[in-house]
């Protein structure tokens, strides 16, 4: 097995660097069906949109922490409105007490995120969850057509200056750099993507909307696109009014997060938010930590995990918030408009072009080192970083620090860093991810 994964890792490096040899590999690779194998078949052939909230499943989770799960060791009911809320700032702080005991490091990977607040903090995934995220995101996906293709791809990806794009066969990528917004580098993009005959978008919205504004400008022809999917931020009005109204462009908008407890996807037909409820248990909470279930009452998202048997989180906060549209204690519910956490948040470059904190997510060890992020504009072309640093840090990881956030903005954008105690938070005492003072 060393063998066979040290001949794959070696394969995929020269792969990602020989763009012909990568494209050819995709031409004869089987489709996902067969890459992603068994597991991956029998998720996507169970998912319905109008299945119920799974309450069996629900309740088989409560059962299996009560009795395997340090957190909830002092529960004593397995009724699912007695467990107590969590927020990040409770697993940061109680991190080692929500492993299972059937939890086994060789079983799993850390995720980290230094989410929209700053807070870094850790979450454990199975490490075969991406064949369940594959399977609904390629049913959803299939909605507008998709199937085993190449797609373009807009996310958190920066390519050292000799590369305009990279292909990976295994995932269908063709991915460009989401940081190297000039028109100079747009319009690449847009031939690349004719001559590739790629038909489908994959992107963080604010990357979208930086590259498929530029087309519009340019009165460049989009008719070739047949879809676009989205992710990772909010999907904002003025960005629905060009992709949708504008370029007349089908879009799929989905909502996650990193702990991946609950996914929700906007309907391109209605319009209308709606729960896939086999993916994680939704709820919807008012102030006082009760059920909402009635419609057009705003509450706080909140999940729980339904098969993260190694380290569940159960009534897990999200920090988002939603109504229901039409509450259905049976079945398929529809959601209003997502209030995010997620704001319209941008970075601005001197050139008014802007990235969005949610690209700047360092997934890794980073977040290991240090217990707060802030960033901090108010000069267009200048961004400050506030770091909280833990007893960890040292001086290669400013250095790390330095050499990300410069592949990702203008190189006439000045960086610098600050070490602080202590972050700048909201009236109500909330982490703020970006203080901004740039009006927009």
């Amino acid at each position: 097995m060393k063998l066979i994964s040290k001949i794959a890792r070696v394969f995929n490096e020269k792969l990602s660097k020989n763009n012909s040899l990568a494209y050819l590999v995709y031409l004869i690779l089987p489709n996902n069906n067969v890459i992603l194998g068994r597991e991956y078949r029998r998720i996507k052939r169970s998912i319905s949109l109008v299945a119920p909230p799974q309450l069996d499943s629900l309740k088989s989770m409560l059962n299996f922490v009560v009795n395997n799960v340090p957190f909830y060791s002092d529960q004593n009911t397995i009724k699912y409105k007695d467990f107590p809320f969590i927020n990040k700032k409770i697993i940061v702080d109680e991190e080692e007490h929500f492993f299972s005991k059937v939890y086994k490091s060789r079983d799993y990977e850390v995720v980290t995120s230094g989410g929209t607040t700053g807070i870094p903090a850790k979450y454990y995934s199975p490490k075969n969850r991406y064949k369940k995220e594959y399977a609904y995101f390629h049913f959803l996906w299939e909605k507008l057509g998709y199937t085993n293709q190449l797609r373009a791809v807009l996310r958190n990806t920066s390519l050292s200056e000799d590369r305009d794009y990279k292909i990976n066969p295994i995932t269908r990528e063709v991915v460009f750099d989401a940081f190297r917004n000039t028109d100079l580098y747009f319009m690449q993009i847009y031939k690349i993507i004719k001559k590739l005959k790629i038909n489908y978008l994959q992107a963080y919205p604010s990357s979208a909307y930086n590259f498929l504004n530029f087309c519009y400008q340019k009165s460049l022809d989009l008719k070739f696109l047949k879809g676009v999917f989205l992710s990772s931020e909010s999907y904002l009005e003025y960005q629905q009014l060009l992709f949708e109204k504008k370029l007349n462009l089908k879009v799929i908008s989905v909502y996650g997060h990193s702990e991946r407890l609950i996914l929700i996807y906007r309907d391109f037909a209605t319009g209308e938010h709606k729960v896939l409820h086999q993916y994680g248990f939704f709820d919807l909470v008012d102030t006082n930590g009760n059920s909402i279930t009635e419609e057009n009452i705003v509450g706080e998202i909140v999940g729980t995990s339904l098969d993260n048997f190694g380290y569940p989180l159960i009534n897990y906060k999200t920090g988002d918030y939603t109504s229901y549209k039409k509450y259905n204690s049976n079945g398929e519910c529809t959601l209003n408009e997502i209030l995010s956490r997620r704001e319209d948040l941008r970075i601005y470059n001197k050139d008014e072009s802007y990235v969005s904190p949610t690209a700047l997510n360092m997934h890794g060890e980073f977040y290991t080192k240090i217990k707060g992020l802030q960033y901090f504009q108010k000069t267009k072309g200048k961004l400050k970083i506030k770091i909280i640093k833990s007893n960890t840090y040292r001086y290669e990881d400013e250095l790390f620090l330095i050499n990300f956030m410069t592949e990702r903005f203008s190189p006439t954008t000045e960086i610098t860093i600050e070490y602080v105690h202590k972050l700048k938070t909201t009236n109500s005492g909330k982490n703020l991810l970006l203080e901004s003072k740039i009006e927009y």
